[in-house]
């Protein structure tokens, strides 16, 4: 996979964006964006790809975070009675 700072990008967007393959755009040396190429796709394609790209990313982050909480190791019947007690809340 490619990569390419911000300023990269400014000098060469156009090889940037007629290369083939997935490019990674950094800022600071952290991942910033995806540039994908997408030719040939319909534009509710498009928003449909990046929609389930952003749940992936959630779901991954919330699983990860409720690994750290040990929230993985709860029983049926923890996650029962937790659900139980918050809808009891309402």
């Amino acid at each position: 996979m490619n990569t390419a700072t911000v300023a990269e990008l400014g000098r060469a967007l156009s090889a940037v964006l007629s290369s083939r393959g997935p490019a990674i755009a950094t800022n600071n040396g952290r991942a910033q964006n995806l540039i994908a190429n997408v030719s040939g796709m319909g534009i509710d394609e498009v928003v449909d790809l990046a929609r389930s790209m952003q749940a992936r990313t959630s779901l991954s982050s919330l699983h990860g975070s409720a690994r750290g909480q040990g929230l993985g190791e709860l029983s049926i019947e923890d996650i029962d009675a937790e659900v139980a007690a918050v809808r009891a809340a309402r």
